[in-house]
Formats: C-alpha cells, sequence, structure tokens
C-alpha cells in the first residue's frame, strides 16, 4: 500500500483530514499525539514555524468541533488566537498574515495557553 493509498482511505473515513492536508501543503508538521491508557491519540498537535521571524503558530485539535490555534512569540507571547471548529480555526490560520507582512498580528494580547504545544 502506498502513501497515497493510505491517504486516500484516511480521507474516507475522516472527510475533516483533508483541512489538515491544506496545513500540510503550507508547511505544517505534526506531533507525535498524546495517548489515553489505551493508546489511543486524544488530540491531534500541529505547529508552522516562520524561518526568519521567530514566531511559531500551533493548532491543538481534540475534535471536529473543538479546535484552537495560535501565534506566539520567542517569549510565548501571545499574538494571535482563534478557537472553535476545526473547520473554522483551519480558515482562520490559513488567511492569517505571515510575520513580518503589514497585517500580521504583532500586539501581545497575553501568554500563550499551557495547553499548546510551543518549540
Amino acid at each position: 500500500m502506498t502513501r497515497d493509498d493510505v491517504v486516500a482511505a484516511a480521507l474516507a473515513a475522516y472527510p475533516q483530514l483533508a483541512l489538515l492536508l491544506r496545513l500540510d501543503a503550507v508547511g505544517w508538521q505534526w506531533m507525535r499525539p498524546p495517548v489515553d491508557e489505551q493508546g489511543h491519540p486524544v488530540e491531534v498537535h500541529g505547529v508552522r514555524a516562520w524561518p526568519g521571524e521567530a514566531q511559531v503558530d500551533a493548532l491543538r485539535i481534540r475534535a471536529a468541533t473543538d479546535a484552537r490555534a495560535v501565534r506566539v512569540d520567542p517569549y510565548g507571547a501571545l499574538l494571535w488566537e482563534a478557537e472553535g471548529g476545526l473547520a473554522d480555526v483551519v480558515e482562520q490560520l490559513l488567511h492569517l498574515p505571515p510575520p513580518g507582512s503589514p497585517y500580521a498580528p504583532r500586539l501581545v494580547i497575553g501568554a500563550a495557553p499551557d495547553e499548546l504545544w510551543r518549540p
């Protein structure tokens, strides 16, 4: 079975994974998920480090209706966040201007939440 076959089977079983492939296509990386006592993943963590900008976008997914994303600076200061359904959060991430661009968030709005993976 090829990688394409595995991806096609996963998408057939879980169509919302197509949203993660959109993020994967723009440079997101996926962490090993935390697991429960039976070894089943309990959530998915993804990150996108912005080269030369020292900022990181992070995503935590618990369910199709429970996702949270943030952008943090190198000190853990929160610059942007979104919370809600997976589709909405992914759309917001895909439209979030890259660091350093004129419309990118720059002002610190808080500290990054501990529940999200940070580099």
